[in-house]
């Protein structure tokens, strides 16, 4: 099953999600319908180091409905999540008589400057998505690219997925951690991100109970 056959996948999935209010995950459905929902304790110190308020957050890889919070206890956020099948998710979302709290906007993974300019978000965030890209890497820069600097890039991913997936549909691409390193890898290639970007940012890797989870800390001007 290529990429392009995995779209079909996902829509299906989704599509049972709404149908069933979160089929094996009904908290997930509350939660994603909720348009008071804090921000994760995970990001409420990280968002409190960026000095300015409002916080402009894209979410990349947002699905239909944005699992990001929209609610910070000291900070006002604009929230813009985005995803490469947004516009199927429209259709979903009207199938359903669903208005999302924000709604999910399309430009994929890869072409965010095709969307959005250089240093345009004080906070970047990736969660279970990057992965499933075409290609990471190319995603991971863009990223950082419209990341302002003192900024920063959160990845949060199921570690080795497409090896746990046998490469079928979106999972081609493999997330993990070694000597400390952000990798990229699949069958035919491999990319150590933390070398790659530490001209343009401090790269935080660590891996924890199947997930890896990645900060990127942008101190210089880059361009993907």
């Amino acid at each position: 099953m290529s990429w392009q056959d995995g779209i079909a996948f996902e829509v299906d999935f989704w599509d049972r999600w709404f149908r069933s209010q979160g089929a094996e995950w009904p908290e997930d459905y509350k939660t994603r319908l909720d348009p008071a929902l804090p921000v994760s304790p995970a990001y409420v110190e990280m968002l409190d180091q960026i000095p300015c308020n409002p916080v402009r957050v894209l979410d990349v890889g947002a699905g239909p409905l944005t699992v990001f919070g929209r609610t910070h206890p000291r900070k006002q956020l604009i929230l813009v999540p985005t995803d490469a099948l947004a516009r199927e998710y429209d259709i979903l979302l009207e199938k359903y008589n669903i208005v999302p709290p924000v709604r999910t906007i399309f430009v994929e993974a890869e072409k965010l400057t095709s969307l959005f300019l250089p240093e345009s978000f004080d906070f970047v965030h990736a969660q279970n998505s990057i992965d499933h890209c075409r290609s990471p890497y190319d995603a991971v820069r863009q990223m950082l690219t419209v990341a302002k600097v003192g900024g920063w890039v959160w990845l949060n991913h199921t570690e080795n997925e497409a090896e746990k997936e046998k490469y079928t549909g979106f999972h081609q691409w493999n997330f993990t951690v070694r000597d400390g390193d952000f990798i990229i890898w699949s069958k035919t290639q491999s990319v150590n991100v933390s070398r790659e970007l530490r001209v343009a940012a401090d790269v935080l890797s660590n891996r924890a109970n199947n997930w890896t989870s990645v900060t990127l800390h942008k101190r210089a001007p880059f361009s993907a």
